[in-house]
């Protein structure tokens, strides 16, 4: 199983609005096909609050092929937050959502 992360979505959407509750990467499956699995996803706040800290599925995945993962939070105040995913793999990446 290898994959590699894709937070683009997240950087080109930068900064968020104030209240987004949720974020999306991706993740491009480099082979075999993969049945689904989960991906260890956390994001806290600069001012060390967790706003997540959890195991999500992900669907499955032919090889070459890519998956999204919504990431759902509480309404996010103003500020920066840093989202960090590892994958079952080892591959772990990670990237800042900013709030205004």
């Amino acid at each position: 199983m290898s994959f590699t992360l894709d937070f683009s979505q997240i950087e080109q959407s930068n900064p968020f609005p104030v209240s987004t509750d949720r974020v999306v990467y991706e993740a491009v499956n480099n082979g075999p096909d993969d049945p689904g699995h989960q991906d260890h996803v956390q994001m806290w706040g600069s001012d060390g609050s967790v706003q997540v800290d959890g195991y999500l599925d992900t669907p499955p995945c032919q090889a070459g092929g890519l998956y999204g993962v919504f990431v759902d939070v509480s309404p996010l105040p103003a500020g920066y937050y840093d989202l960090s995913v590892t994958l079952p793999d080892g591959t772990a990446a990670g990237t800042t959502v900013i709030v205004q």
